[in-house]
């Protein structure tokens, strides 16, 4: 029979992180609900505006406040204005409010459940060919379990 150090010892650890990703996954299940609910009282373009805006205040609500607990680094010092920086920020922005608004039109249209199927799966098959052509990653090993997700996904959407 095994200690309880040896059964401990022999079952594999969570990796770090795993609790942050459960995490993720129990409060991405209930804003998606509530994402669909506050679309089908107004609209993509204005939740999207109020989401912003209220995390742009969290975002300055900490600024000031570690501002205030010790020193930061200044504006000048990161290299906010470079237009190489400036012109990735905006790129981001570009991308995640298409990517947003794209998202809040499709709950309002069809179920969250589904959206959030094809958004994981498909992102899974995306990421990984986007990682193949642009990266270089080796999809050996893999191609049977992307071929099993596209599969599901498109069993979903039928």
């Amino acid at each position: 029979a095994l200690s309880m150090t040896e059964k401990a010892a022999s079952t594999r650890a969570l990796p770090k992180g795993a609790g942050f990703i459960i995490l993720n996954c129990v409060l991405y299940s209930a804003t998606y609900r509530l994402d669909a609910a506050a679309v089908g009282v107004s609209s993509s373009l204005c939740l999207f505006a109020y989401c912003r805006l209220v995390m742009a205040a969290m975002c300055f609500s900490t600024r000031i406040s570690a501002s205030n607990a010790s020193k930061v680094e200044t504006v000048a010092t990161t290299g906010l204005w470079e237009p190489r920086t400036l012109l990735l920020l905006l790129f981001v922005c570009v991308v995640d409010a298409a990517y947003m608004l794209s998202m809040y039109q499709a709950v309002s249209l069809i179920s969250p459940v589904l959206v959030s199927a094809v958004k994981r799966g498909g992102g899974i098959v995306v990421s990984a060919c986007f990682g193949a052509i642009f990266f270089g990653e080796k999809l050996e090993g893999r191609k049977q379990l992307l071929c099993v997700v596209a599969i599901g996904v498109m069993i979903l959407c039928v």
